[in-house]
């Protein structure tokens, strides 16, 4: 069973149980503003950015199975 969820990832994959997603696919924004959107807006830097996209990252981790797929 395929589910989209709709919302800020950090957010949502704090939802999720640990250990319940088959994989991950992502490509998070650059923060570099592409064509002026928001959710790629500068995250304060490239040491904020880095620190910003770890977190998602593990969160990635922890939801995703033991035998998933990145």
């Amino acid at each position: 069973m395929e589910n989209l969820i709709l919302g800020d990832c950090l957010e949502k994959l704090k939802e999720l149980k640990t250990g319940s997603v088959d994989a991950v696919v992502t490509d998070p924004p650059a923060g570099i503003s592409f064509m002026n959107k928001g959710w790629d807006k500068d995250k304060g830097g490239r040491d904020a950015w880095i620190a910003w996209l770890s977190s998602i990252l593990k969160e990635c981790h922890r939801v995703l199975k033991k035998d998933g797929k990145v």
